[in-house]
C-alpha cells in the first residue's frame, strides 16, 4: 500500500516528470528524484517504494542511475526508531560528492522518516555540481568515443565521387560540431567552479 505523498512531494513528483519527458528521461527516474525534492527528510529505498507505488526494481534501478549522475547522493543510514538522531551513520559512499564550497557546513540528520532502514538518500540540488558530473561522466567520454568515431566514417565513404563528397561535407560538419563541443567543455567547467 502507498502512503500517502503531500501536496508538496505530490507536485514536485509531477514537475520532474515532467521536465523528463521533455529530456527523454525514464518516468520512474524522474518520480525519484521528485520525491526526494519534495521530502523536507532524507528517504531510504523502502520509503520510495512505498510513497511512489513502484515496484522495487524500478527504484533499484532509478537510484542507482541518480546516484551515478550525482543527482542524489547517501546521507546516511536510518536506525529502527523514527527521530533517533543517534541511528544515522557515517556515509556509505566511498567517494561522497563535494558540497557546493568550503563553507558549507556538513549536514547530520536530525529527523528520520519512518523506515524500517536502510540507507537514506535526499537530492543533489546545487545546479553546479550535476552539471560538472554530466559533464565529466557523459559529455566528455561520448565527445571522445565519437572522435574516433568521425573517423572511422571517413574511411567508409563510398567510392562514388559524388556520393562521397556529399558525405565527406557532413563529416566535416559533424568534426566541426565535434571540435566546438570540445573547446566549449573547459570554459563550462570554468563556469561551473
Amino acid at each position: 500500500m502507498a502512503t500517502q505523498l503531500t501536496a508538496f512531494e505530490a507536485k514536485s513528483v509531477e514537475l520532474f516528470v515532467d521536465a523528463a519527458g521533455v529530456l527523454g528521461v525514464p518516468k520512474s527516474i524522474a518520480m525519484i528524484y521528485g520525491v526526494l525534492f519534495g521530502s523536507a527528510h532524507a528517504l531510504s529505498f523502502n520509503d520510495l517504494v512505498e510513497k511512489l507505488g513502484i515496484s522495487k526494481g524500478s527504484v533499484s534501478q532509478g537510484v542507482r542511475v541518480l546516484r551515478e549522475m550525482g543527482a542524489i547522493r547517501p546521507v546516511g543510514k536510518s536506525g529502527k526508531g523514527q527521530g533517533d538522531a543517534s541511528a544515522v551513520e557515517g556515509l556509505d559512499d566511498p567517494k561522497p560528492l563535494p558540497r557546493s564550497d568550503a563553507t558549507t557546513p556538513q549536514r547530520r540528520i536530525t529527523s528520520l522518516t519512518p523506515s524500517a532502514g536502510g540507507t537514506l538518500y535526499e537530492p543533489v540540488v546545487e545546479l553546479r555540481i550535476l552539471l560538472s558530473r554530466i559533464i565529466a561522466d557523459k559529455v566528455q567520454p561520448h565527445l571522445k568515443a565519437s572522435a574516433g568515431a568521425i573517423n572511422e566514417l571517413k574511411g567508409l565513404l563510398p567510392g562514388a565521387e559524388s556520393e562521397a563528397a556529399v558525405l565527406d561535407n557532413r563529416l566535416r560538419h559533424l568534426r566541426s560540431w565535434q571540435k566546438r563541443s570540445q573547446d566549449l567543455l573547459p570554459l563550462l567547467k570554468s563556469i561551473l567552479r
